[in-house]
């Protein structure tokens, strides 16, 4: 904000808090008033009573005759609602009372009607005593009361008037300006830039809006350069789109040209099966080529399938899969690696256990779990694999020896790159990354922890039930 703008803001900011001020003096002012009625009714009863004493005082001092005493005592009685009795040594002189003796007449008036009432002796200046009786009636209350009401009433009113013009000072510079800004910036929003005009600087948000007019014509030209640089970025970009287009049909053609070697593989073990007719251990390597042989199509097909999707389509495609003949298979193609390292595994589990879930995601977090546990189980080391059902989940539980579990960090197991210890020189550290994320995806969860002499990693699968639209096996 320039200066302009913050010398204007100060300015109507200092107006503003002083009428504040003011409204907040003037509610003290009301509500002292109110609360101190009792002490201003009895501050006006004594200012009344003294006042009518000196009146009395005055006329006996300026003397004359009795019948002009009496006359300006009457006087003083009719206009100040009061009653009084004054008596010289030789007579009375004036009596607004049926009768002049001091003891009846503190009688003859209830109290409470009055708000003074006495008798005292005064010496006038010609040296003659008097005797003065004097009672003052008590203000009429409607007249109290029709006092306070109008200062009230008028304090209300100012106060109104006040609020008014704090109303009227926050439109002008605070709402009025706002509502101008405000469209302002819908017109920016909307991208309307030669709707934005410039206002005339009347407040510190107008000349916002004047500046709000400056930053439209930057930002217009701005918006000319991104537009050349999109148009650069662009063509850039389908270039590319081009580049791998190309890629993705080149990878297609491979993967697709692998299958013709392992149809020629499979023609091949048919004849030598034929020559080695009778030799039960040839019979028997030829029987795991073959199913190697078989599983390596099995996967080119499930790679050929995911490359056939289309940008933004989902790639699982659920289906009741058999847990068991998944794990089976997989465990007969690392078969060879449990002879190499004299690794004994066993399976435990139903014949059948079904699970809605994507084939290919299954496939892949098996091969992960025996891949892992053949990595660390020590050699001639156990693997156990056990599946059962737990009410509405699948639970996984796979076991493998492993004496030192000092190097293992189990809270940190399923991290992205995380490898415990150096021994294997193989390890990537994103076999139980992987492991987690394909649970995880699944509304399932993992664990890892030790048990015994060695580890235990223990998942848990949702059954699932089929939705619509899905495939069925």
């Amino acid at each position: 904000m320039n200066g302009l703008n913050k010398l204007k803001q100060r300015k109507w900011s200092k107006l503003f808090y002083v009428i504040i001020a003011v409204y907040l003096v003037l509610i003290m002012l009301l509500s002292l008033l109110i609360f101190n009625i009792p002490t201003i009714y009895d501050t006006l009863t004594n200012n009344k009573v003294e006042e009518i004493k000196q009146e009395v005082l005055n006329v006996l001092d300026a003397g004359g005759s009795e019948a002009a005493m009496a006359e300006a005592f009457a006087a003083i009685t009719e206009s100040k609602s009061a009653e009084l009795v004054v008596i010289s040594p030789a007579a009375p002189i004036y009596s607004s009372m049926p009768t002049t003796d001091f003891a009846l007449l503190n009688e003859s008036i209830s109290p409470d009607v009055l708000n003074y009432q006495g008798a005292f002796l005064y010496s006038g200046q010609d040296g003659t005593e008097y005797q003065v009786w004097l009672a003052v009636y008590q203000l009429s209350p409607q007249f109290l009361f029709e006092v306070v009401l109008a200062i009230v009433i008028g304090g209300v009113i100012l106060l109104c008037a006040i609020i008014i013009v704090m109303i009227v000072i926050m439109f002008r510079n605070l709402i009025s300006p706002l509502t101008r800004l405000r469209d302002n910036i819908f017109k920016l929003k909307e991208y309307r830039l030669n709707e934005v005009a410039p206002i005339d600087a009347d407040s510190e948000y107008d000349l916002l809006s004047e500046e709000l007019s400056y930053f439209t014509d930057d930002l217009r030209g701005k918006f000319d350069s991104i537009g050349v640089q999109y148009t650069l970025l662009e063509r850039e970009l389908q270039e590319r789109q081009e580049v791998y287009r190309d890629k993705l049909q080149l990878v297609r053609a491979l993967i697709h040209d692998l299958k013709a070697p392992l149809s020629i593989e499979e023609m091949q073990i048919d004849q030598v099966r034929k020559l080695v007719e009778g030799d039960a251990e040839a019979t028997a390597i030829l029987n795991e080529m073959e199913h190697n042989n078989q599983y390596l199509m099995s996967e080119i097909v499930d790679s050929l399938q995911i490359l056939k999707q289309e940008r933004g389509s989902a790639i699982a495609q659920k289906q009741d899969v058999d847990i068991i003949e998944v794990v089976r298979t997989m465990i007969r193609k690392f078969k060879p690696l449990f002879k190499e390292r004299k690794i004994k595994h066993y399976l435990d589990g139903p014949r059948n256990l079904n699970i809605f879930i994507d084939p290919i995601q299954l496939k892949q977090l098996i091969h992960n779990v025996i891949a892992n546990a053949c990595s660390y189980t020590e050699a001639g080391g156990k693997f156990e694999l056990e599946i059962y059902q737990q009410d509405s989940e699948i639970v996984l539980q796979a076991y493998n020896d492993l004496q030192d579990t000092s190097q293992i960090d189990f809270e940190r197991v399923f991290d992205l790159f995380y490898s415990a210890g150096a021994e294997n020189p193989n390890a990537t550290g994103i076999g139980m990354y992987t492991i987690k994320t394909m649970v995880a995806a699944n509304n399932g969860v993992c664990t890892f922890s030790p048990v015994g002499d060695g580890v235990c990693l223990e998942i848990r699968l949702p059954l699932g039930e089929p939705e619509a639209g899905d495939q069925h096996a």
